[in-house]
């Protein structure tokens, strides 16, 4: 039985998540924000979090559970996981052109564009210097001059 399921039908999986951010030494306020809590709410959810002797359990067997760095995958992990997925003729290819979509964002071959229209059509405003005609004609001479 993992961690997780000891406390997976008391707790909602942001409170699981924000134990494991505050276990993982992550400020409290900003692990509430990372998990989805609302900026808005913060003092009071902060509260509610804090008081919650679950939250508060689960937290302290986080910090009590030793980190084994074969649990956690690595960059090489991962792309070394698509990778062998893409090239697996036995998945479907679905799940093979997923693999390969995967592995191509974790090496930034991608660029997200986002065009953004409006109905608004707003002309630009151009500012002047404060500059008499007879001042820009000399102006215009004295770069042709030149």
């Amino acid at each position: 039985m993992t961690t997780d399921d000891r406390f997976s039908g008391r707790l909602t999986q942001r409170q699981r998540d924000y134990a494991k951010l505050v276990a993982a030494g992550m400020e409290k306020d900003k692990s509430m924000l990372q998990v989805g809590y609302t900026k808005k709410h913060l003092p009071v959810t902060l509260l509610k979090l804090n008081s919650n002797h679950r939250v508060q359990a689960l937290i302290k067997v986080y910090e009590e559970e030793p980190v084994s760095s074969e649990v956690i995958a690595t960059k090489i992990d991962r792309q070394l996981f698509w990778t062998r997925i893409m090239n697996d003729p036995s998945y479907p290819v679905g799940q093979r052109i997923k693999a390969s979509e995967m592995l191509g964002r974790s090496e930034c071959d991608f660029i997200d564009r986002r065009q953004v229209e409006t109905s608004e059509k707003k002309n630009p405003i151009v500012k002047m210097p404060s500059t008499s005609p007879e001042d820009w004609e000399k102006q215009w001479e004295e770069i042709n001059d030149k």
